[in-house]
């Protein structure tokens, strides 16, 4: 029996509760102990802890996060770090800089500047950071990037990501931060792409990178639009074409105002095949030929608790790397920046282009008319919703890696423009 990992969760409420469950499960097979947690109202969750059994496990329970750091510091391998956004570089650097391995919730941060302003911190980790992109680790979808470097499918042309994924009005009253630009005059940028479907987004790099099975594709430049729908401060709504450096080309329209049922697709097209993956649903590689392979997926794969996992080897010395690394974000973060420098501006679509349903009481769903259509047709076609016309659209343009020195100019203007306030 090897030693199992021990953890401390900085968080007790929120997406810290889906990691404190997954927890439990590693406990039950030795791979993890969870020696501390901290929050900054323990009280607040009392019977959260109760139903986890933290007394009876002999969690060690702090107010503070760096209170709980120092205090457990010699007892620890591992700190997990599911908060909001705007905490996570400090909170990095905290658990960097005391010698401990770093599982940073996905995005790390949506700023590129401050992004490498953590790569600097993390040259000095006696671990590599892991960012929980934890759709990364599916089997299923390693074992096809590994036919894909191969060349299996013939040259990688293009990768395209439909994101339908509607949000009714409480989503964004669930956290001071959801849907706001900047919090306490730090950057959040709350989005559809920098949160629930930030995976899909780092999944389309990750597809485009041909160099390696864990391999993502630099970023050249980016053309797009930004809608929004939701009475809230930043877009809720993208079109993006992408130009990779290595020549692919990605597509990815998403929307959370948008009508049911929920769709998230990434298609990788190649020379000889068609690789074609709704999450959660099926898996499906359509040859040139004519032929068809239904691909069996494992409910499990790409989870969470996987994740954890994987991150416990790496620390044990199982695997020679995390599966995403600090520096394997840059992509990411590179183009979600582009498509704010890209687009210039957001368009608020007018009420008269909006379909509001009432759920159940005090619950509304919100939809740009027209946007899915608008989405399929961009996957499918590259055409901009401008260039139908939609009556709600307005033209974008694009920018290059280069034009990002524009990117804190671009921000403070939507901060301006869009921000109600720096303060929740």
């Amino acid at each position: 029996m090897k030693t199992p990992v021990r953890v401390a969760v900085i968080g007790l409420g929120g997406f810290a509760q889906a990691h404190h469950r997954a927890l439990v499960n590693l406990e039950a097979d030795g791979t993890c102990r969870l020696v501390c947690a901290s929050g900054r109202n323990p009280a607040r969750y009392g019977s959260f802890l109760a139903e986890l059994g933290f007394e009876r496990r002999g969690v060690r329970v702090f107010s503070s996060h760096i209170e709980m750091l120092d205090a457990c510091r010699s007892e620890l391998d591992m700190v997990i770090v599911p908060t909001p956004i705007h905490l996570h570089a400090d909170m990095h650097r905290d658990v960097v800089e005391r010698g401990l391995a770093c599982y940073l919730e996905k995005p790390p941060t949506l700023d590129c500047r401050e992004l490498e302003d953590m790569l600097k911190v993390e040259s000095r980790a006696t671990r590599a950071t892991l960012v929980g992109f934890n759709m990364v680790g599916d089997p299923l979808r390693l074992a096809l990037k590994e036919r894909l470097v191969r060349g299996d499918f013939g040259a990688l042309r293009r990768v395209t990501f439909l994101g339908n994924s509607p949000r009714f009005t409480p989503y964004y009253a669930r956290a001071d931060w959801a849907g706001k630009i900047a919090v306490d005059g730090h950057l959040v940028l709350d989005s559809c792409i920098g949160n629930a479907l930030a995976h899909n987004v780092h999944n389309l790099c990750l597809w485009s990178g041909t160099d390696a099975v864990l391999s993502w594709a630099g970023i050249r430049d980016v053309a797009a639009e930004l809608y929004r729908g939701h009475a809230v401060e930043n877009f809720d709504t993208v079109f993006a074409q992408v130009s990779c450096q290595n020549g692919v080309e990605l597509r990815l329209a998403a929307s959370h105002a948008c009508d049911m049922p929920n769709r998230h697709v990434e298609t990788v097209a190649c020379e000889r095949a068609e690789i074609e993956w709704w999450v959660g649903r099926s898996v499906t590689i359509r040859w040139k030929d004519g032929r068809a392979e239904s691909l069996a997926m494992d409910p499990q794969g790409g989870s969470l608790e996987s994740c954890l996992r994987h991150y416990a080897g790496y620390i044990r010395g199982d695997h020679p790397r995390p599966l995403t690394t600090l520096a394997d974000c840059r992509p990411y973060v590179q183009l979600f920046d582009l498509v704010y420098v890209a687009a210039g501006d957001m368009q608020v679509v007018a009420p008269e282009h909006i379909v509001r349903k009432e759920e159940k009481p005090g619950e509304e769903s919100v939809a740009i008319r027209g946007v899915t259509e608008a989405c399929e047709t961009f996957v499918r076609t590259a055409a901009f919703p401008s260039a139908k016309p939609w009556p709600w659209a307005k033209a974008g343009g694009r920018a290059a890696v280069k034009d990002l020195v524009r990117f804190g100019e671009v921000i403070d203007r939507f901060r301006k423009a869009y921000g109600k306030s720096d303060r929740a």
